[in-house]
C-alpha cells in the first residue's frame, strides 16, 4: 500500500514543476540575451529557495514522526503505569521488576538495573534485574554497598540528573562499574535518579540500545522512574498501613486497657475492644447494646456532655489541642453492680474535611490507683496533722545548689510567709544570736563530715517571738559515698521547755511543801515536847502564885514568868498554824486577832529598817472562812511587802476598815456582789511593780524574784483563797514609790455562839478526878491545881495502869483528864475503853497538837471536851467544870 502523500510533499512537487517549465521556456522561446541573464539569476534563486524549503520540510516531517513516536511511548508508558498501579496484590519486588522491564522496552534497551537507597542516601539496599537480561544465578553485587563505590551511579548521584553515555568504552570518568558477575558488555548506558522531596531514593540503569540514546529516551526514563516511584511509595504506604492496622488490631484485642470509638452526634459506640469484659464484665456485643446510664454513675453521667462540649468549643475556637482531649476520671458501674474508677484518654477522629466526627478513647481501671492515692492523701494528711499536732516540720538542703525545701509546719513554726522562697542567710537570721555560732558549726559538721545533727536552741520568728526548737538531721550520700544533701526535722519544743521549767518550779514548790510538811511534823513533835515543858512551867508557876499569898514582889515575878510562858505558847501555835497541812474548815472568823497575830509573827522576821504601822479601826471584823487560810493570805502579802523594802527599808502599813459597795463600784473589782465588806489595805514604800507585770502578778509560777528566792506561788495562792471566799483583791503600784494591796472580804453577819457562863477566873468544884499523863511534872502540877480547886485528884503516868485503876473502881471517878500521846495506850483508845467501863465518867483530852482531832472524831471516841497544852489554871478549871456540869 502506497503511503499517503503529505501536504509538504505536494508543495515541493509544485515548486520543482514550476522550475522545470521555466527552464523549457528559455530553450524554446526566442528571448533577448539580457533577459536570459536575468531569468538565469531568477532560476538560481528559485532553485536555492526550493532546496531550503526541501530541508525545512524534511525537518518538520522528522519532528512529526518523533512526536508521533513520543505519543505512542507516552501512551505505552501510561498504560504500563496503569497496569503497575493495578497490581495491588503483588510485592514491592515484583512491582519493581515490572517497572524495570517496561523502562527497558520504552528505551529499546537490552539491559536494565534498578537499585534503592537507604535513609541516609549512602548505601544501595536492593538490586532489581530483568530476568531475561542475565542469568539468575550470576547477577547482583553483594549488598548493601556504598554508592560512592559504584562508578556510574556514583556519577549520577553526584550530578543529580540523568546521565547518558552513548560510547561507554571511551567514557573516561567511569571506573567500569561491574553491575553483574557475568560478562555483560556495555556499548552505551543511560542512568536516571528518582527523587522524593529532593531526597535521592532510587537509581536506574538501562543499556545497549542499538541506536544512541536521545532526549526522548531520557524523557521516558525520567517520567517512568517518577511514576514508578510514586506507585511503589503508595504500595509501600498501603503495606505499612495494613501492617499498622494489624498491629493496632492485635494491640486493641490484647491490651488490658479498653479501646473504643464513639460516633458523633448520637454518641453511640461503634467499636469496643474485648478487654471491656475484664473492665466492666460485659462482652463487646453486650456493651454496645447498653445506654450510658446502665454503666455510669449519675454524677459521672452529668460530666460527659459538659466535657465533650468544652472540648468541641475549644476545637472550633482553635484554643485547644486539636488531637487530644484532657484525661478525665469517671466512676463506672460493673455488671455485678460494684463501681470502679477509670481514667479516660481520648482524641478526635476526623472526616475528609478535617472535622471531628468520632472519638477514639482508651479506658483504664484506676481503682487501685485511686485507693492508693486516697491512702497516700490520708497518710499525707495524717503526717501533716501529726506534724502540726507535734509541731514538727521537715527540711532538706541541697549541698550544691543550696536549694532549701521546707514543709508547711516549718513555716508555721517560724511564722513566715510560705510563698516567699527561703535563702540560707534568711534561715540563719532566724537562729537567736547567742545560739547562731554553735548551730551553724553543727550544721557544717553535718554537711561536710556527715555527723548527725541533734541540737536544741532558740529561734526568733518572723514576728519577733522567741521559741525553743529541737533540730535533727542526717547527711545523705550518693552511690559514691559523696554527701549530696541533708534531711531533717525541726520540732517546736517551747511548750516542753516551759513545762520543764514549770515542772522544775513545781518540783521546787513540792520540795518546799515537803520541807514545810517536814517542818510541820517536826513542829508537831517539838510542840508536843515544848508544850509539855511549858505545861509544867505554867502549872507550877500558877501553884507558886497561889502559895505566894501576900508576897506581892514574888507574885510580880511569877506573873512575868506566866506571861512569858503564854507568849511562848502563842509562838508555838503560830509555828504550827503556818507549817502544818490541815483541812479547810470555814466558819465565822474574826479577822482582827489574826491580823494582830500575823503582825507579831512578821515583825520578828523583818529588818529593823522597816517600820510597821497599823490602824485597826474595827473592834471586830467577822468573815466566813478558814482562819489558817486567812492567816496565810495576810502573811503572804506581808512577805512580798517585806521583800520589796529589804534593801532600803521603808514603812509597812495595815488598815482594817468596813466598806459598803454598790453597783457603781463593783465593776472594777471583777465578779463580786454588792454589800458590806471588810476592807484590809496593806501598803509598802518599796521598789514597786512595773506596769507590764501588774496583770501577771497573780499568775501561778510568775515571779520577778531571782532564782531560789521565790516560786511564784505566793500571790497566786492569796488570789485563790480570796476568790474562794467570794472576795476581791486589787493592786496599785508605782516604781520606786511603793505598792498597795486592797483586799475585800464579805462581812459575815452571824456570830459564833458563845457560852453565857464565861468566867476567866478559877472555877472551883468537887469530884474524883484521875489525871493521866506520861510526863510526871504535868501530872503533878495538874493534880495540885485540881486539889486547890476542891477536887480529889490522883495521877497516873502509865495509861494501862490508869485503865486498870478505872476497871477496879468503875464508879469511883467522875472525870479522867488524859494526855493524847502516850506509850502503849493513847488518849483516844483510853477514852474508848473508859466509856465502855462506865459511860458516865467524863473524859477531857489535854493535847498540844490538835491536827486531825476533829470534833466528830473526839465525840465518837467518847471525849467530852478538850484543852490545849500548855494550859493555865483558869483554862483547866473552866474546862473541867464545863465537862463535869455537862456529864
Amino acid at each position: 500500500m502506497m503511503k499517503k502523500i503529505s501536504n509538504y510533499h505536494r508543495i515541493l512537487i509544485a515548486l520543482y514543476a514550476t522550475d522545470l517549465i521555466f527552464v523549457l521556456t528559455l530553450f524554446f522561446v526566442l528571448i533577448p540575451k539580457e533577459f536570459i541573464i536575468i531569468c538565469a539569476a531568477v532560476l538560481i534563486f528559485t532553485i536555492l529557495v526550493s532546496i531550503y524549503i526541501t530541508k525545512l520540510v524534511v525537518r518538520i516531517e522528522r519532528q512529526h514522526r518523533q512526536a508521533a513516536a513520543d505519543k505512542t511511548l507516552d501512551e505505552l508508558r501510561l498504560k504500563k503505569l496503569l497496569e503497575l498501579s493495578q497490581m495491588t496484590e503483588e510485592s514491592i519486588t515484583v512491582l519493581a521488576e515490572f517497572a524495570l522491564v517496561q523502562a527497558c522496552q520504552l528505551t529499546q534497551s537490552e539491559f536494565g538495573c534498578l537499585a534503592f537507597l537507604n535513609e541516609n542516601q549512602q548505601e544501595l539496599t536492593m538490586h532489581i534485574w530483568p530476568k531475561e537480561s542475565v542469568n539468575d544465578t550470576d547477577c547482583g553485587d553483594e549488598l548493601p554497598c556504598k554508592i560512592r563505590e559504584t562508578g556510574l551511579w556514583a556519577e549520577v548521584e553526584k550530578v543529580g540528573r540523568v546521565l547518558v553515555v552513548n560510547d561507554y568504552e571511551k567514557y573516561a570518568p567511569l571506573s567500569r562499574h561491574k553491575v553483574c558477575r557475568c560478562d555483560v558488555k556495555f556499548s552505551r548506558v543511560m542512568s536516571a535518579p528518582a527523587f522524593e522531596n529532593d531526597k535521592l531514593v532510587a537509581l536506574i540503569n538501562v543499556g545497549n540500545k542499538k541506536e544512541a540514546y536521545n532526549d526522548s529516551d531520557i524523557r521516558q526514563l525520567h517520567l517512568m522512574m517518577d511514576g514508578m516511584w510514586k506507585i511503589l511509595q503508595g504500595k509501600k504506604a498501603e503495606i505499612e498501613l495494613k501492617k499498622s492496622e494489624e498491629r493496632y488490631r492485635l494491640l486493641a484485642e490484647n491490651a488490658t486497657d479498653t479501646i473504643w470509638i464513639m460516633q458523633f452526634p448520637d454518641l453511640n459506640f461503634r467499636y469496643v475492644s474485648p478487654s471491656m469484659e475484664s473492665l466492666l464484665g460485659y462482652t463487646p456485643s453486650q456493651f454496645l447494646g447498653l445506654d450510658m446510664k446502665d454503666y455510669m454513675t449519675e454524677e459521672s453521667l452529668k460530666q460527659i456532655p459538659v466535657i465533650i462540649a468544652e472540648a468541641l468549643e475549644e476545637e472550633f475556637e482553635g484554643a485547644g489541642n486539636s488531637t487530644r482531649l484532657e484525661a478525665v476520671e469517671l466512676e463506672l458501674i460493673k455488671k455485678d453492680g460494684t463501681t470502679i474508677w477509670v481514667e479516660i484518654s481520648a482524641g478526635f477522629l476526623r472526616n475528609e474535611q478535617g472535622e471531628p466526627d468520632a472519638i477514639l478513647g482508651i479506658s483504664r481501671d484506676i481503682s487501685d490507683r485511686k485507693r492508693a492515692d486516697a491512702a497516700l492523701q490520708l497518710t499525707t494528711k495524717l503526717m501533716r496533722e501529726a506534724g502540726r499536732i507535734a509541731k514538727v516540720g521537715a527540711w532538706s538542703v541541697d549541698i550544691h545548689s543550696q536549694v532549701i525545701i521546707w514543709s508547711d509546719e516549718m513555716n508555721v513554726i517560724h511564722e513566715r510567709d510560705a510563698s516567699s522562697p527561703q535563702t540560707f542567710d534568711e534561715i540563719t537570721c532566724f537562729i537567736a544570736p547567742e545560739w547562731r555560732e554553735k548551730i551553724l558549726d553543727a550544721y557544717h559538721r553535718c554537711m561536710e563530715d556527715g555527723q548527725s545533727l541533734d541540737e536544741e536552741f532558740e529561734i526568733i520568728t518572723a514576728k519577733g517571738r522567741r521559741r525553743w526548737v529541737h533540730a535533727t538531721g542526717e547527711a545523705i550520700r550518693d552511690n559514691t559515698g559523696k554527701i549530696t544533701c541533708a534531711l531533717g526535722a525541726l520540732q517546736d519544743i517551747s511548750d516542753r521547755i516551759q513545762a520543764d521549767e514549770e515542772r522544775e518550779t513545781l518540783q521546787q514548790h513540792l520540795d518546799q511543801a515537803r520541807k514545810m510538811e517536814a517542818i510541820g511534823v517536826l513542829a508537831g513533835g517539838i510542840a508536843h515536847d515544848f508544850n509539855n515543858i511549858l505545861s509544867g512551867i505554867m502549872g507550877f508557876t500558877d501553884l507558886a502564885i497561889h502559895e505566894a499569898k501576900d508576897n506581892e514582889t514574888l507574885k510580880k515575878y511569877l506573873n512575868r514568868v506566866s506571861s512569858s510562858s503564854l507568849r511562848a505558847r502563842d509562838l508555838v501555835r503560830h509555828i504550827l498554824t503556818f507549817s502544818r497541812k490541815s483541812e479547810v474548815e470555814k466558819q465565822p472568823t474574826d479577822i482582827k486577832p489574826i491580823i494582830k497575830e500575823s503582825l507579831k509573827f512578821i515583825r520578828a522576821s523583818l529588818p529593823a529598817s522597816i517600820d510597821v504601822r497599823h490602824d485597826l479601826r474595827l473592834e471586830q471584823g467577822w468573815v466566813f472562812g478558814d482562819a489558817t487560810q486567812i492567816y496565810q493570805v495576810i502573811i503572804g502579802v506581808f512577805t512580798n511587802a517585806g521583800y520589796a523594802m529589804k534593801d532600803h527599808g521603808g514603812v509597812l502599813e495595815i488598815i482594817l476598815d468596813r466598806i459598803k459597795l454598790d453597783d457603781t463600784q463593783i465593776g472594777f473589782l471583777g465578779k463580786i456582789s454588792t454589800g458590806e465588806f471588810i476592807e484590809l489595805v496593806i501598803s509598802d514604800t518599796g521598789s514597786g511593780i512595773h506596769k507590764k507585770y501588774l496583770d501577771r502578778i497573780f499568775d501561778p509560777f510568775f515571779t520577778t524574784k531571782r532564782r531560789g528566792e521565790g516560786t511564784g506561788m505566793g500571790l497566786a495562792t492569796v488570789y485563790g483563797i480570796i476568790k474562794e471566799m467570794n472576795g476581791a483583791i486589787s493592786v496599785y503600784s508605782e516604781v520606786d514609790v511603793g505598792t498597795t494591796f486592797r483586799i475585800l472580804l464579805p462581812e459575815h453577819d452571824q456570830r459564833p455562839l458563845v457560852d453565857a457562863d464565861v468566867n476567866t477566873g478559877l472555877k472551883k468544884g468537887q469530884g474524883n478526878i484521875l489525871v493521866v499523863d506520861d510526863e510526871q511534872e504535868i501530872a503533878e502540877s495538874a493534880c495540885e491545881i485540881l486539889t486547890i480547886l476542891g477536887y480529889y485528884a490522883v495521877m497516873e503516868t502509865d495509861s494501862t495502869k490508869a485503865l486498870e485503876n478505872v476497871k477496879n473502881n468503875p464508879s469511883h471517878y467522875d472525870l479522867v483528864l488524859t494526855d493524847m500521846t502516850m506509850p502503849r495506850l493513847d488518849g483516844f483508845e483510853l477514852a474508848k475503853q473508859i466509856k465502855k467501863i462506865n459511860s458516865e465518867i467524863a473524859v477531857v483530852l489535854a493535847t498540844g497538837f490538835s491536827q486531825g482531832l476533829a470534833k466528830e472524831k473526839c465525840r465518837d471516841a467518847g471525849i467530852d471536851d478538850m484543852v490545849m497544852k500548855p494550859m493555865t489554871s483558869a483554862e483547866l478549871s473552866l474546862t473541867i467544870a464545863k465537862a463535869m456540869k455537862t456529864n
